[in-house]
């Protein structure tokens, strides 16, 4: 009973980690600037498909250069021995972790480039019906190029931590909450720097920021890249914690409505209303993906929609009741000269 409760709670941390990184980029995207960033998946499956074409690949031609095999059709094979040779070697598995990490942030960051560049000055509506085009051919390019990722069927990953003689999820558990925790520090203290106040000005009133001299479109860019690269190291980290990289598996539904259902549950632009929504999310999600079977008698349908109805649902609920979040952000308070004390007044 307790080694399956802490199995349940390892895997709940993990997922709850992974959508953390990925609520932390929307919310640096859509909660602090306000650009409704609805093809979120298409960085998360960028930084996946660099997970699933990198690593492998390099490790195949350092361990295995004269191998007449196929990477692909004999991606089994080949990934026995790769990993055989990670559990010996720390450093050349903690050059291609590295690696990785750096490819899956850098892909992610250009995809970000490449879908806003054309269309960072459309009104929010048409930005929105964009972005979500854009995520939809990352994924049929994914599906359909079996070189990138192993097409429909996917592609294995390195087991970069081997080496450490730890269990599989304990190996997972340190690498994808510690990147998750990481990241949240980061997003916290840039967020709280004079850069995330202008963030926020832009989101309020973009005449105001351009009246005083500010390249709104340049910054929306920024943020933009930035947070595509943010979210790419989710995507990452998801195949390493698999093990595998499956292109249909990066889709809207999974790694882009719900990260939005997550933001607007907890507060847009709040970074405590973005955790409290995740947590909130995922440990739902995760019991009902463990436990659905035993709940299936007790309701009309087929469990396999559950899910999905919830989502709805859940997004209807949060709307109507809640819309401004559990944990709504908080008004930035100026001091004028009648809050400054006395010691203040004479610094003045």
């Amino acid at each position: 009973m307790v080694l399956v409760f802490l199995q349940v709670l390892i895997d709940v941390t993990i997922f709850l980690s992974l959508y953390t990184i990925v609520t932390t980029a929307l919310n640096y995207q859509y909660g602090y600037t306000g650009i409704p960033n609805f093809g979120l998946a298409f960085a998360v499956a960028g930084g996946a498909y660099i997970t699933g074409f990198l690593p492998g690949r390099l490790a195949f031609l350092l361990i295995m250069p004269d191998s007449k095999l196929d990477y692909v059709k004999d991606n089994p094979t080949i990934m026995t021995q790769i990993n055989m040779v990670l559990g010996k070697d720390p450093m050349l598995s903690i050059m291609l972790l590295v690696v990785t990490i750096l490819g899956a942030m850098a892909v992610g960051a250009i995809l970000g480039f490449i879908a806003t560049m054309p269309a960072i000055r459309l009104r929010a509506d048409f930005l929105m019906m964009t972005l979500i085009a854009f995520a939809e051919a990352v994924r049929i390019i994914g599906m359909n190029y079996e070189p990138l990722a192993g097409g429909t069927l996917g592609i294995g990953v390195p087991r970069m931590l081997k080496w450490t003689g730890l269990s599989a999820d304990l190996q997972n558990l340190i690498l994808v909450g510690g990147l998750g925790l990481i990241v949240v520090i980061i997003n916290w203290f840039m967020l709280h720097s004079p850069y995330g106040r202008l963030l926020r000005a832009i989101r309020e009133s973009e005449d105001a920021a351009i009246a005083v001299g500010k390249d709104v479109n340049r910054i929306r860019m920024e943020v933009m890249v930035v947070g595509s690269a943010i979210a790419a190291v989710a995507g990452a980290l998801s195949g390493i914690y698999i093990g595998n990289v499956i292109p249909p598996a990066y889709t809207r539904y999974d790694w882009t409505f719900w990260p939005w259902l997550m933001l607007m549950l907890g507060g847009r632009g709040s970074e405590m209303g973005a955790l409290a929504g995740t947590a909130s999310i995922v440990v739902i999600r995760r019991l009902v993906a463990i436990y659905k079977h035993g709940i299936q008698p007790f309701i009309p349908f087929d469990v396999v929609w559950l899910e999905r109805m919830a989502l709805g649902i859940a997004f209807l609920i949060v709307m109507i009741f809640k819309p401004e979040g559990l944990l709504p952000e908080r008004p930035i308070k100026i001091k004028g000269i009648h809050d400054l004390s006395e010691d203040e007044l004479k610094e003045e």
